[in-house]
């Protein structure tokens, strides 16, 4: 279900549910895959990064200093995505 934050401004359809998003904390990556066990942020230079499962499906991890045009892929066991 949407929380208040996440309606755009038409009033029904969601401002952001997935893909990257930039804040003042850093960025926050979400993806949803409801039947995934674990899913790694992966980004050149850094250890990987659990991402955490909420009940809807969606995985977020939020980084500090990935901002605009950092490179990222997803991976999920021994497969890593895009």
């Amino acid at each position: 279900m949407a929380q208040a934050q996440d309606v755009g401004p038409n009033g029904n359809l969601p401002a952001y549910r997935f893909g990257p998003a930039v804040s003042d904390d850093g960025t926050q990556f979400r993806l949803w895959a409801p039947g995934l066990p674990s899913l790694d942020l992966l980004i050149e230079d850094r250890s990987p990064l659990p991402m955490e499962k909420d009940g809807d499906g969606f995985w977020t991890v939020t980084v500090a200093g990935a901002g605009p045009g950092t490179r990222y892929r997803l991976g999920a066991g021994d497969l890593s995505f895009p």
